[in-house]
């Protein structure tokens, strides 16, 4: 039985990124662009970044011992009440 190999969609990035790595002084000549050597490759894969910020924007302490609340908010949805009365 022959196995199956599976090959990654994007597999002529992945290895091309890993020669001009590799091959960096040459690499420019390779391509044919004349610029100013290469000092050294900056990386490119970057994290990813997830921002949930869970903070309120003001609350305001009142002049009779209460807090008043305001959230500035661009939609307006039930959802978005669940949410702000979240703990």
């Amino acid at each position: 039985m022959k196995k199956r190999t599976d090959v990654a969609y994007n597999n002529y990035d992945i290895i091309f990124r890993n020669m001009t790595e590799q091959f960096r002084e040459k690499v420019l000549d390779f391509y044919g662009i004349k610029t100013a050597p290469i000092v050294r490759v900056e990386p490119t894969d970057l994290p990813k970044i997830s921002v949930q910020d869970r903070r309120m924007d003001f609350i305001f302490l009142l002049a009779d011992d209460t807090y008043l609340h305001l959230e500035f908010q661009t939609t307006f949805s039930e959802k978005d009440l669940d949410r702000f009365f979240a703990v």
